[in-house]
């Protein structure tokens, strides 16, 4: 299993964990842009990285762009056209004065700590890399799949808690989740299911990732039973079992 390593530090760059908020709001500062006829640039990436860090501030998750008439661009959410909108604004001249590692140093500390700290990159000790080894090959793979996205100094008896707490609330296979996010001192897991979420605190301590593991095993066992008994239950059920018509 490969190394944790530090985060981008570039919101264009697909590994920073601002990406993919940045590049919705640069597909509406793109949209705004075609609609006033202004042609799309980097100018249009500095614009769109000063909005998410101007929503990061006020608490805001962008939905839509649009430009004011008095030339500034507006940040708009909006999740239903019954709400009314909760609104920051850039200037968009202003916003060139900025580079692009600037926004994505704002956007880290606004949103996590962990983000921006420098701390050194937590050690594997072989106790951790056994019990990595000794979890199911599909826990392995969610165990991955959240490593890969938390900063390198949040050591592997956080991750496999946050693992746990995953499959506890129903994300139970990597392919199941659609993003891992830091949110202050919280690590948060989200399904591609609407509502399935789990979040770890990062300020209490986590159970030694063998102890995790044995949790895990327990849960998995668990289902399999329970998967076991309603195909039990289905099959009693099923021709010549329980609800068969009667014939004769």
């Amino acid at each position: 299993m490969p190394a944790p390593t530090q985060a981008a530090r570039d919101l264009r760059d697909p590994g920073h964990p601002g990406h993919a908020e940045f590049s919705k709001t640069l597909r509406e500062v793109h949209y705004m842009e075609a609609g006033r006829g202004i042609a799309s640039g980097p100018h249009s990436e500095k614009v769109a990285a000063a909005l998410l860090v101007h929503g990061e501030r006020e608490g805001l998750r962008i939905t839509n762009v649009a430009m004011g008439p008095d030339g500034q661009v507006q940040g708009l959410q909006r999740f239903s056209a019954f709400d009314p909108p909760k609104t920051v604004q850039v200037d968009p001249r202003q916003a060139q004065s900025v580079e692009m590692h600037d926004y994505a140093s704002q956007w880290a500390q606004l949103r996590s700590p962990h983000l921006a700290g420098h701390a050194a990159p937590a050690e594997r000790t072989p106790e951790q890399a056994q019990g990595i080894a000794a979890l199911s090959a599909a826990d392995q793979a969610m165990f991955a799949r959240i490593r890969q996205e938390v900063p390198a100094h949040i050591g592997d008896d956080h991750v496999a808690q946050a693992m746990l707490h995953a499959k506890q609330a129903g994300i139970d296979d990597a392919g199941k989740i659609d993003r891992v996010m830091m949110a202050g001192d919280a690590l948060w897991v989200a399904g591609t299911t609407p509502g399935f979420r789990a979040s770890t605190d990062l300020t209490q301590p986590a159970a030694p990732v063998q102890e995790t593991v044995q949790q895990a095993q327990t849960l998995n066992q668990q289902r399999e039973q329970q998967v076991a008994l309603e195909a039990q239950q289905r099959q009693q059920e099923g021709p010549g079992g329980r609800g068969a018509p009667v014939m004769g």
